[in-house]
């Protein structure tokens, strides 16, 4: 909104913002007595604690960061997290399978390449926390998706104008230091965690919702039969 306006001179009032809406919470919405245990229980990951990275195995969706996270786990002996992606591989999946096994990872990986709507949100339902250190954006539908499930998301900080109100939904972290995200994982309280995830919440019902979306919708075409009509 603030590039239409500063570059292209664009009127304020004729501008309308509309977040992403995830079709995951729909499909959830209209699935709720669907047994997604039974999913976790074919992942083999009843019982454990895991952190998501929902993400396509795109260079510039940073997977070596979790490598580099999970390298420092081990060197502290931390064995209450495991990490687990998902997605397609476009052409980096040979290499963070490689660099698991070279640094001798495995116990802390799980890696689904292929999963349908329904094993994506039972591993939303079902998880610690939501990371993605990307070096794309702004922003991306797994922001989104973890404000519905209510999961604490650690996200890039660098991705977001520092003004922008979704700053207080998501932990930031510097991709370039795994430290980083370590030092937060460990220093994060329950009551902040709480807090934020309210917000996020909030959020999504008031920006993100279909209901939403639709007023929007319908908005613009009501403006825009006035203009037609004048």
């Amino acid at each position: 909104k603030r590039e239409l306006k500063e570059i292209y001179k664009c009127d304020e009032k004729k501008i309308k913002i509309q977040n992403f809406i995830p079709y995951i919470p729909r499909i959830y919405e209209s699935n709720k007595n669907f047994d997604y245990q039974k999913i976790l229980k074919d992942f083999n990951l009843v019982n454990k604690k895991y952190i998501l990275y929902p993400a396509t195995f795109w260079p510039h969706k940073n997977h070596q960061y979790l490598i580099d996270v999970a390298k420092i786990f081990k060197s502290n002996n931390k064995k209450d997290f495991i990490f687990v992606l998902c997605g397609s591989d476009k052409g980096t999946l040979k290499k963070i399978k490689k660099e698991i096994k070279d640094f001798e990872l495995e116990n802390y990986f799980r890696i689904f390449e292929f999963i349908n709507d329904k094993e994506l949100i039972s591993l939303y339902l079902n998880s610690s926390k939501i990371l993605m250190p990307t070096d794309g954006g702004p922003t991306n539908l797994p922001m989104f998706e973890s404000f519905y499930f209510e999961k604490i998301i650690f996200y890039s900080d660098h991705l977001i104008d520092s003004d922008d109100e979704l700053n207080d939904l998501f932990i930031g972290i510097n991709i370039r230091e795994p430290n980083d995200f370590y030092e937060k994982l460990y220093s994060l309280s329950e009551d902040k965690e709480i807090e934020i995830i309210k917000k996020a919440k909030d959020f999504f019902e008031r920006r993100c919702s279909s209901d939403i979306f639709k007023k929007n919708y319908l908005d613009i075409i009501n403006d825009f039969i006035k203009i037609k009509n004048w």
